[in-house]
């Protein structure tokens, strides 16, 4: 059986919008700063409050500086995907959901 283009692109859509439909509703949870919050954390707190105010760009600059000094986290990985997913990267955005 082919799979054609356009039903890739129809599959990746609708993963991507499931997606962030589950993620929506809880998706500040990720790390709250505290007192002796490390660097990468008040920056995930920016990325996120950036993310809210739909401004993907700055979310996912921020999001990616984080990654690239080393820090890894499931939760970072996700929110990169959902930036990735609402700018239209699904190929990215699943990349970082994987």
């Amino acid at each position: 059986m082919k799979i054609g283009k356009a039903s890739i692109n129809t599959h990746l859509t609708l993963i991507c919008s499931l997606l962030i439909l589950l993620c929506l509703p809880g998706f500040s949870w990720a790390l709250q700063a505290k007192p002796n919050a490390t660097p990468q954390t008040v920056l995930f707190q920016q990325a996120n409050q950036w993310y809210e105010k739909g401004q993907y760009n700055k979310a996912a600059a921020i999001y990616t500086q984080i990654s690239a000094s080393g820090y890894e986290n499931g939760n970072l990985y996700y929110n990169l995907g959902n930036v990735y997913c609402k700018q239209g990267y699904r190929g990215l955005a699943i990349l970082n959901y994987e």
